[in-house]
């Protein structure tokens, strides 16, 4: 584990959530879609993925577990912990560091074939989540690929104990994500509740 904190934009609620409780235990299906549709007939082994706000390691898990080069950054030294065991419990190996996401300098320009951000950007105001687009833009490979899960307007479940939670219209999202050439833009959701509470994604796949 390296630490790297900057701590310009990453809320210390979340150090609270990874303490108390289980969060994200499994890969994001969506996530798990997008590999395979686009990486799983190349050579995974030579494919380096980052995790924006990589949390316990979920993702990571996943992509480890399926042999790609898996990274992940996340501004909790808790969840940075939780991600280690995880892995370590069936040797699966990945690079992780703590640090804020805003500033992604432990990293290189073009290192990277994937980002993936699994509702990590939408925990920050507009202006820090442009400065981290431009983060995750620079350390992109020409032609790699960008894929994040963002709140709808139509989201209707409240998050009172994880701090802001940005909620963003197509529109806006574009607009936000202009760094990109967005080669898809889908709709995610589903009821819970028994269908009074709505959780609703916009699911982005973008090209530098």
């Amino acid at each position: 584990m390296n630490t790297t904190m900057v701590n310009q934009s990453w809320d210390p609620v979340w150090e609270n959530v990874f303490k108390v409780s289980k969060w994200r235990g499994y890969p994001s299906e969506n996530l798990v879609r997008f590999m395979a549709r686009n990486f799983y007939s190349k050579n995974r082994g030579e494919i380096k993925v980052l995790d924006v706000g990589c949390g316990s390691g979920a993702n990571l898990w996943y992509l480890s577990r399926e042999g790609f080069k898996a990274y992940g950054i996340d501004g909790s030294k808790t969840a940075i912990e939780l991600a280690e065991k995880k892995l370590s419990f069936d040797n699966l190996k990945a690079e992780l560091h703590v640090g804020d996401v805003l500033d992604l300098n432990v990293f290189p320009d073009g290192y990277f074939d994937v980002v993936i951000d699994l509702e990590s950007l939408c925990t920050n105001k507009m202006e820090a989540t442009r400065k981290i687009l431009s983060e995750i833009y620079r350390v992109l490979n020409n032609s790699g690929l960008f894929y994040s899960e963002a709140f709808s307007e139509f989201h209707t479940v409240l998050h009172t104990d994880k701090g802001y939670i940005r909620k963003i219209n197509k529109k806006d999202l574009c607009d936000l994500y202009d760094k990109f050439k967005i080669k898809n833009i889908d709709l995610s959701e589903y009821t819970i509740d028994n269908g009074i509470k709505k959780v609703s994604e916009y699911i982005v796949v973008a090209e530098k």
